[in-house]
């Protein structure tokens, strides 16, 4: 049976895919106004200047090819496997075992992250939760919400540090698979789902940032759930549609 689902998963999700297609088109652009809406870039100095520091850092640490650059290797693989664990965890999945090599000193070996309770319904989101889940802005998210101001533009700075050490490793890793260098999760879950969800997720990621930073959590809410309302509408508006095609060729009275 298990064998059954796994030929079947991809096909399923492209068709998923499609019935959800309006769903996720009103998510995402939910999503993106609330990211845009009221943006105040003066409150976003430290957010940025840590977001642009570790850009910096990352460029200077990949030019000299030294042992720093094994660091950040390993440091970037020990996250995508505490991400999976942590994922599989969160869903009631228990860590069967976790191996983390580094890749620079160990080429050729693989890291990785067994579960117990496997399953196609909920397993996606383990297997990409290293592509949408910002796992070292996770714990500062909360700490930004009731520390005072010094202190919270310290942890402005960090999650901005944090978010762009994510979105390096997200285009890294995605790079690696595209270029057939890995065997990895997106291949696995098929690419165009994948994508969907690593886009859309990602954007609701970014999103619950801002509402911490900006502390705008009505708002946040609000946008959330408007999107259910966007849905409705649209799907209300191509099944009329389709009705009405239909009388018109003669197919429905």
């Amino acid at each position: 049976m298990r064998n059954l689902l796994g030929r079947l998963f991809k096909p399923i999700t492209i068709l998923l895919l499609l019935l959800l297609g309006p769903a996720i088109y009103s998510c995402g652009l939910e999503t993106l106004v609330f990211i845009f809406k009221n943006l105040d870039i003066g409150s976003l100095d430290f957010f940025a200047i840590g977001f642009v520091c570790y850009f910096l850092l990352h460029g200077a640490i990949w030019y000299t090819q030294g042992q720093l650059q094994a660091h950040l290797q390993f440091i970037r693989v020990l996250r995508h496997e505490l991400t999976h664990s942590f994922a599989a965890m969160f869903l009631g999945k228990p860590i069967d075992e976790m191996l983390v090599i580094n890749p620079v000193i160990n080429p050729g070996s693989t890291s990785y992250a067994r579960w117990l309770n496997a399953s196609y319904i909920l397993d996606w989101l383990v297997y990409l939760a290293p592509y949408y889940l910002p796992f070292f802005t996770l714990p500062l998210l909360p700490l930004r919400l009731v520390l005072s101001s010094f202190a919270a533009e310290a942890i402005d700075f960090l999650i901005g540090f944090s978010m762009a050490f994510h979105y390096v490793s997200l285009i890294y890793e995605l790079l690696l698979q595209r270029l057939g260098q890995k065997a990895g999760d997106v291949r696995q879950m098929g690419c165009v789902f994948s994508y969907v969800i690593i886009i859309l997720f990602n954007l609701f990621s970014l999103a619950l940032v801002k509402a911490v930073l900006h502390q705008q959590w009505p708002d946040f809410t609000g946008h959330f759930l408007g999107f259910f309302e966007n849905s409705r509408n649209i799907y209300t508006g191509i099944i009329t549609s389709l009705l009405r095609q239909l009388k018109a060729i003669g197919l429905l009275p």
